[in-house]
Parts: C-alpha cells; structure tokens; sequence
C-alpha cells in the first residue's frame, strides 16, 4: 500500500493472496500518494495508518475496499 517506485510517491494498494495458487490481487487505491505507511491486519478487515505524503506526515487511519474475491 503506497510507497516510492523510485520516480515518485504511490497510491496503490496491493494484497497477496494465500491460497492455492498464491496471487496478487488489487484493492482500493488511497486518498493520496503516501510512503511509510503502517499496516494492520484483523479478521476480515485491513488497516493502513500514518505515512509521509511529501510535505506532512499524516495522521488517518484507512481502511482500503478489498476486491470480493478475497472477503
């Protein structure tokens, strides 16, 4: 979720999958281009927190929309 691919801040989020076969899959970009971010799993739910978005460090908590193939 977020990060930097060398060029530029991202708004991306995506989750590897853990059944058979493995896979990646993509939920809900972010409000914003952020990197260092901090992630949170629960039963049934993600959780992204925080992160640098070039000039502020900021302060939500989200909560990215997972694709229904993997709910």
């Amino acid at each position: 979720t977020g990060g930097w691919n060398g060029t530029s801040l991202i708004a991306t989020t995506e989750i590897l999958l853990l059944s058979s076969p493995t896979a990646w899959t993509v939920a809900s970009a972010l409000p914003r281009a952020v990197e260092g971010l901090t992630a949170a799993s629960l039963p049934g739910q993600l959780y992204v927190a925080g992160g640098w978005d070039g000039t502020i460090y900021r302060d939500e908590v989200r909560t990215p929309i997972i694709t229904p193939s993997i709910q």
